[in-house]
């Protein structure tokens, strides 16, 4: 989780960066802006000049502030990661050992795909997987109608039995 935390840091920092460079120009422009429109009222600017520079400058400032708003909106729309609380890891730890006891083969599967992100053998007692994070969005995953057609113990290809007496040893 604190890994999932420093990333999502990782994938907004850019974002935020890139928010405060255009805070900052629009800030710039406003000021620019105001300059010219004190030279106009102190007679100091012309009329003409004044026009073509203060129109430019507002279509600077209306696409600095429309670039701000998406910045914004993509900032807001990046997902946070979730902690689940015990209630739910206890739940879902239940469900994961009935899916992994008594599941079939599909099922067990599923759960496979689901728990772990990659799996490194770096030797034949040395294999390491690499587990995803906890997705709010994939709890349900077992609770569709396979508790029905989960097989019983005596069943040792659907247990896994099999699979799991070819190991000698099991890390």
């Amino acid at each position: 989780i604190a890994a999932h935390l420093a990333e999502h840091s990782t994938r907004t920092e850019p974002l935020n960066e890139q928010l405060a460079a255009t805070r900052a120009a629009i800030t710039a422009k406003e000021r620019v802006r105001t300059r010219y429109q004190d030279d106009y009222e102190a007679g100091r600017l012309g009329a003409q000049r004044y026009d073509m520079r203060a129109m430019a400058l507002d279509d600077e400032l209306a696409a600095l502030r429309s670039h701000a708003a998406e910045l914004e909106t993509d900032l807001d729309m990046t997902p946070l990661p979730t902690t689940p609380t015990e209630e739910q890891l206890a739940a879902l730890h239940v469900r994961l050992a009935e899916g992994v006891r008594r599941g079939d083969l599909a099922i067990r599967k599923a759960l496979v795909a689901a728990l772990i992100e990659n799996i490194e053998v770096h030797d034949y007692n040395d294999i390491r997987p690499t587990f995803r994070l906890y997705d709010t969005d994939g709890v349900d995953t077992l609770t569709t109608n396979a508790a029905a057609a989960m097989p019983g113990p005596e069943d040792p290809v659907a247990t896994g039995a099999s699979f799991a007496s070819r190991r000698t040893e099991w890390s």
